[in-house]
């Protein structure tokens, strides 16, 4: 798979985001688009499209042209601290809409270093393989949940996503390249590993949490008493 040039080629900053709760039980099933809760939370830095991108280059050609940017965000990666005291002392909650769907997301603000990071490692790969997206400007986000289209206003500023979200926590874990071939079907690649043994095993908790909420969320009043 990885090479074929069927494959969509994307360059993330995986993250570990605590939640008290599963954030899949703010939605309603009928609300959701397509594959509906993100389960691999992540910010994306690069899309390559099917510009193949060779993990085994990453590191090396980032370090060419912005080691400073490069080293700021492994060092993120491997600091053992969250991300600020709260999730939201550094996103916001937004969205995105598309003619089919609409995206709620964490946008990250503007006045961190993190932000000015990843925009110039963006540009920088955009420049090597070509501009891959219709959006004109770059914006840092991880993805909540996919919604059908107009659902997703409703959750800007809405209490139960707020009171989820100012007790919820973020970090850096590891640079990833995902390789998505026709089928849908994910390969990731760790070009760092700081955190890769710690995030097998915390995202196969986190699934079996998921499962659990889910049972406890079956009925309108469990939800209710939840929120």
């Amino acid at each position: 798979m990885i090479g074929d040039s069927n494959v969509v080629s994307c360059l993330m900053l995986a993250v570990n985001m605590h939640t008290p709760v599963d954030i899949g039980v703010l939605f309603k099933d009928e609300e959701l688009y397509g594959s509906g809760v993100e389960t691999y939370p992540h910010i994306t830095v690069f899309f390559g499209g099917n510009e193949y991108i060779p993990d085994d280059k990453v590191i090396p050609f980032l370090n060419s042209v912005c080691p400073n940017e490069l080293r700021r965000v492994e060092e993120m990666c491997k600091d053992e601290k969250w991300f600020g005291d709260s999730l939201l002392e550094n996103f916001y909650v937004s969205n995105f809409k598309s003619n089919t769907n609409d995206v709620l997301v964490l946008k990250l603000k503007k006045d961190n270093k993190l932000f000015e990071d990843l925009s110039v490692i963006n540009n920088l790969l955009t420049k090597k393989y070509g501009k891959q997206t219709e959006h004109n400007e770059y914006v840092p986000h991880i993805t909540l949940s996919y919604l059908q289209k107009g659902e997703s206003d409703k959750y800007i500023n809405n209490d139960g996503i707020y009171n989820v979200l100012i007790d919820s926590l973020v970090k850096p874990d590891d640079l990833v390249v995902d390789y998505t071939n026709h089928e849908n079907e994910d390969t990731f690649v760790h070009v760092t590993s700081y955190n890769a043994v710690d995030r097998y095993f915390r995202l196969f908790n986190q699934e079996e949490d998921r499962k659990t909420v889910e049972n406890m969320c079956k009925s309108t009043k469990t939800r209710k008493k939840l929120f």
